[in-house]
C-alpha cells in the first residue's frame, strides 16, 4: 500500500464517458433516492395541482390545514415533502410581514415533546433564539421612541465614555437602530459598554413571560449572566428543549401551550404561516398501542388549540394510514385534504427520465430527443419490470446508463431486459476494483 505521501490528486478528472450522448455526468441516483430535491416538480400532475390548491387556501386563510401523502416505499414522498419544502421557502419566505416557511422533520419522534423539540431542531434553535430577542429588541426600540433617554438610562448610563477623549449619550451606542435590529449584536454592545445586564435581563423576561408563560422558561431565556454566544446559546437552547424543562421544573407544562408559544414567537417575527413536513409518519406504528394512542391524542391536543398560522403535511405508507383511520379516527379528520400515490405510467416514467437528463444535458444535445439514449421500448420495459415505482425505475435508470455509457450503445428494449446481469456484472467490476 502506497504512503499517503506518494497520493496525488493532480490529474484526477472528471469522467466523460457519458459525452457521447451529450451528457456531463449520469443523473440518476444509485439506489434510486435522490439526495436532495432534483429541482422539478413531483411525479404526478395531479400531486402538484392538489399541494399548490391546499398551500393557497391555508396561506389565504391563516388557517390550519392537515394534507396526507399516502403511499409505499420507493413512490417518492421524501422527494416531494423536499421539493415542497424548497418551493415553500424560496417563494414565500420573503413577504415580509406576510411571509410563510417550511420545516421538515425527517420523523415523527416517539412522543409529542420530542416531536416539538424536532420542529425547533429542524428550523434551528439558533434561528429561533434570535428571533425571540428579535421581539426583547423591537419592544426595547418602541420604549424608546415613546419615553426617550430617561428610559435609555436604564440600562446604560446617561453618558458613555468611548475613548479618553469622547463620551456619547446612551441612545447613541446602545440603542441605535442597527444594533436593535440585530439582536446578539446589541447583547455584544451591552456588554462592551458596562450596561445595566439585570436590568436588560428583567425586561427580556417580562417580553417573554405573556408569550411563554412559565416565569422560569421566561427567565432562563432572558439569562444574560457570563454571556459568551456558544454557551449561552447552548444555554437557551436547553431551555426550549420541551422534555428536559418539564422534567427540570417538575411541572406539568402542556404540549399545546408550549407550541402556541413557539407559533407565537413566529407570528410576530412576520410569518404568515408555518407549514411543518412530516416524513415518515408510518414510524408510529413502532409505539405500543398505549404510547401510540397517548402520541396522537396530544398531537391533536397541539393542532386543536393551535388553528392559526400553521399546518401540517404527513407522509405515510398505505396500511399504517388505514390503521389510523380505524383506530384513531379523530385524528385522522383533522387531515382532510390528501392524494394517494400511484405506479408510473410509461408516459410519465419519460417525462421524469427526461428531466433528469435535463440536469446534465450540453449543448450537443437536441430538443427532440429528451430521453436518449434510452429508446421509448426500453423505458416502456423498465416501467414494466419497476411495476411502476419511482425509486426503482431511477435506480434501474442509473444502472442502464453506466451500462450504455461504458459500452457506448444506445439502451434498447434487449439491454433493458437484461438490467439484473448487468447490475450483478457492475457490481462485480466495483468489488473487484476495490479488493485491488
Amino acid at each position: 500500500m502506497p504512503d499517503l505521501k506518494d497520493i496525488d490528486f493532480k490529474d484526477l478528472k472528471v469522467s466523460d464517458i457519458y459525452s457521447k450522448f451529450g451528457l456531463r455526468s449520469n443523473p440518476f441516483p444509485v439506489t434510486g433516492i435522490a439526495a436532495e430535491d432534483p429541482g422539478f416538480a413531483p411525479f404526478d400532475e395531479i400531486i402538484t395541482k392538489e399541494l399548490m390548491a391546499f398551500i393557497q387556501d391555508t396561506y389565504s386563510r391563516k388557517f390550519f390545514g392537515g394534507f396526507v401523502i399516502i403511499g409505499d416505499y420507493g413512490f417518492g414522498k421524501t422527494y416531494i415533502l423536499k421539493h415542497l419544502e424548497r418551493r415553500i421557502n424560496e417563494s414565500l419566505s420573503m413577504r415580509g410581514e406576510e411571509r410563510a416557511c417550511a420545516i421538515y422533520v425527517i420523523n415523527p419522534r416517539s412522543s409529542a415533546d420530542e416531536f416539538i423539540t424536532s420542529v425547533l431542531e429542524s428550523f434551528g434553535i439558533h434561528t429561533f433564539v434570535v428571533m425571540a430577542w428579535r421581539l426583547v429588541t423591537e419592544r426595547l426600540a418602541s420604549e424608546f421612541s415613546q419615553r426617550g433617554e430617561k428610559f435609555a438610562e436604564q440600562f446604560i448610563p446617561k453618558n458613555v465614555q468611548l475613548n479618553f477623549f469622547e463620551t456619547q449619550r446612551a441612545s447613541t451606542t446602545l440603542l441605535r437602530q442597527d444594533l436593535l435590529s440585530s439582536p446578539m449584536k446589541f447583547i455584544d454592545e451591552a456588554y462592551r459598554f458596562k450596561a445595566n445586564l439585570p436590568a436588560i435581563e428583567r425586561f427580556a423576561q417580562d417580553t417573554f413571560l405573556p408569550i411563554f408563560k412559565v416565569p422560569e422558561l421566561a427567565k432562563g431565556l432572558a439569562e444574560l449572566t457570563g454571556y459568551g454566544e456558544t454557551d449561552s446559546f447552548k444555554k437557551w437552547s436547553e431551555w426550549l428543549n420541551y422534555r428536559n424543562f418539564r422534567r427540570a421544573l417538575k411541572k406539568d407544562i402542556g404540549e399545546a401551550e408550549f407550541f402556541r408559544a413557539i407559533m407565537t414567537v413566529f407570528r410576530r417575527n412576520g410569518y404568515r404561516h408555518v407549514y411543518i413536513l412530516v416524513d415518515e409518519f408510518e414510524d408510529i406504528g413502532q409505539l405500543g398501542k398505549r404510547e401510540r394512542a397517548e402520541y396522537l391524542s396530544r398531537l391533536r391536543d397541539i393542532i386543536e388549540n393551535n388553528l392559526e398560522s400553521f399546518s401540517m403535511v404527513l407522509c405515510i405508507k398505505n396500511d399504517e394510514w388505514e390503521k389510523l383511520n380505524s383506530a384513531h379516527p379523530a385524528f385522522v379528520e383533522r387531515f382532510s385534504r390528501g392524494v394517494e400515490l400511484k405506479n408510473l405510467s410509461a408516459e410519465r416514467a419519460k417525462q421524469v427520465i427526461a428531466e433528469y437528463l435535463s440536469k446534465v444535458s450540453d449543448s450537443s444535445r437536441t430538443a427532440n430527443e429528451p430521453i436518449y439514449p434510452f429508446t421509448s421500448e426500453a423505458v416502456n420495459e423498465i416501467v414494466k419490470k419497476s411495476a411502476g415505482v419511482p425509486r426503482t425505475i431511477l435506480e434501474l435508470c442509473y444502472v442502464l446508463l453506466e451500462n450504455s455509457a461504458r459500452e457506448g450503445k444506445v439502451i434498447d428494449v434487449a439491454m433493458a431486459k437484461q438490467v439484473d446481469s448487468i447490475r450483478e456484472s457492475l457490481q462485480y467490476e466495483k468489488r473487484r476494483q476495490m479488493s485491488l
